[in-house]
């Protein structure tokens, strides 16, 4: 649902804008609505995707492969590839805002130098950018104007939120199986942004007749619906139960700033009184392989990480992980699974584990069926179950597909475990 969420509130933004201008043309400019609105679509969209996905990849190939010898430039050169993708796309008559989207969904989803650094500055100057924005509308509009529009806002906030949305909603969800509790949120999701307020400027800047009554009502019912369905969306959403608990482990992410032909982060786990991993040591949490615990606090004091270290609640871990294994190290240290018993490790999802774990262990931390002795490790787990072990042996107990993938003399040092449908 987050993620739905997510995508339509960035991807309305440069919709909302093109027909905002389509129709102000055609009304102001008297521009043709078939062909001439068609080609306006086409140039839009089309240069600003394209200007987005080559802006996007020049940023990352560029950053990386610059030297700057102040490290908070590269923040600035992040926000100065924005900027540019946003003139470009408007300069050759594309939409800028759509080509930011793109460049944005682009950086965020590779691997450059300073990257963690760079997501909190922006996320930082996001925010102050709407409350700028926020300020600037608000000296726009006059408390007294609303007074003139209230009723016919609040019919049109009213049609909006239980008539037009849900109807633009439900049958495009249900071919993508939503559930009914999940329309029903979704629907009640409505105007929240200042990007409706915005686009009711335009009107103004066209010098069309009534525009004042237009920026009135926009904003009325962008008011309602932010203080309506923004002030009770949560209470609607536990309603509903679709309230995602708190991570049990809430994780920071410290990257390897400098690096960028490391594929490794350092992630910060602070244990919960409910996270799994707490009252056992950590050689027990059965860790993949390649991660790697490099620091542990309690309190003030630091404690040089040990397979006998023993975990407490409110501890602190600073694991290096591969980023590829996250999701991996993230169920070691979430809370238990409730209710019946649930595998909560994906089908098909791979994990490397070192030969000495032992597969009580592994139930526990993955939540795998395996129906073997508690205290076997897996080295005497498949000599147990295998006359002849080598390379690329393999072996299947209950969902469990275990293969191994490194030995060190006879004794196995790597195996590659997936959980399979038995």
């Amino acid at each position: 649902l987050k993620a739905t969420l997510e995508i339509e509130s960035a991807s309305n933004d440069p919709m909302a804008i093109f027909l905002t201008i389509g129709l102000l043309e055609i009304l102001v400019n008297d521009m043709g609505f078939g062909f001439e609105f068609f080609m306006l679509f086409v140039k839009q969209m089309g240069i600003g995707a394209i200007c987005g996905l080559l802006v996007g990849r020049l940023a990352v190939w560029l950053i990386n492969k610059s030297n700057l010898t102040a490290s908070g430039l590269y923040l600035v050169m992040v926000a100065a590839f924005g900027l540019l993708a946003f003139g470009l796309a408007a300069h050759w008559g594309g939409s800028g805002f759509l080509s930011v989207f793109i460049t944005g969904v682009i950086l965020g989803n590779s691997r450059f130098v300073f990257q963690q650094g760079t997501f909190l500055f922006h996320d930082g100057l996001a925010w102050l950018s709407q409350i700028t924005m926020f300020v600037i509308l608000g000296l726009l509009i006059n408390p007294s104007s609303l007074q003139e529009v209230w009723l016919q806002g609040l019919v049109i906030a009213i049609v909006l939120t239980f008539i037009a949305r849900p109807l633009a909603v439900a049958p495009i969800l249900k071919k993508f199986n939503f559930s009914k509790n999940e329309i029903i949120l979704i629907s009640w999701v409505g105007l929240r942004g200042s990007v409706p307020i915005i686009l009711a400027i335009f009107p103004l800047l066209f010098g069309m007749q009534h525009a004042n009554l237009i920026f009135n009502v926009v904003f009325f019912v962008v008011l309602i619906s932010a203080t309506l369905q923004g002030s009770t969306l949560p209470w609607v959403a536990k309603k509903l139960g679709l309230i995602e608990k708190a991570p049990a482990v809430p994780a920071a992410i410290l990257k390897m700033s400098s690096l960028s032909d490391i594929n490794a982060e350092i992630v910060e786990y602070t244990l919960g009184e409910s996270s799994k991993a707490v009252g056992r040591t950590l050689s027990q949490a059965a860790l993949p392989e390649q991660a790697v615990a490099a620091m542990i606090t309690r309190g003030k004091a630091v404690i040089p990480p040990r397979g006998s270290t023993l975990l407490q609640a409110d501890d602190h871990l600073f694991i290096i992980l591969k980023p590829e294994e996250r999701h991996l190290v993230d169920l070691v240290f979430s809370a238990p699974g409730q209710g019946p018993f649930t595998p909560i490790l994906p089908i098909d999802s791979e994990i490397r584990l070192k030969g000495i774990a032992r597969v009580a262990d592994i139930r526990y931390s993955y939540e795998l069926t395996i129906d073997a002795d508690d205290q076997l490790c897996l080295d005497e787990l498949i000599r147990q179950q295998l006359p002849e072990v080598k390379v690329g042996s393999e072996l299947q107990i209950d969902e469990a597909f275990f293969k191994v993938e490194a030995m060190i003399g006879h004794r196995i040092s790597t195996v590659l475990i997936k959980r399979k449908m038995s």
